[in-house]
């Protein structure tokens, strides 16, 4: 249960990192699945 609990956590921090460190000038299918604020042009 515990272990369980650790690795969600784990991939749901590595999945966030992964979004906020993207590079906001690829325009790749993730980055505008979950892009909230308007692109800049």
């Amino acid at each position: 249960m515990l272990w369980t609990s650790v690795a969600l956590i784990l991939i749901i921090w590595g999945v966030s990192w992964g979004i906020w460190n993207m590079d906001p000038g690829h325009d790749g299918i993730i980055y505008r699945g979950t892009a909230v604020r308007p692109k800049r042009d």
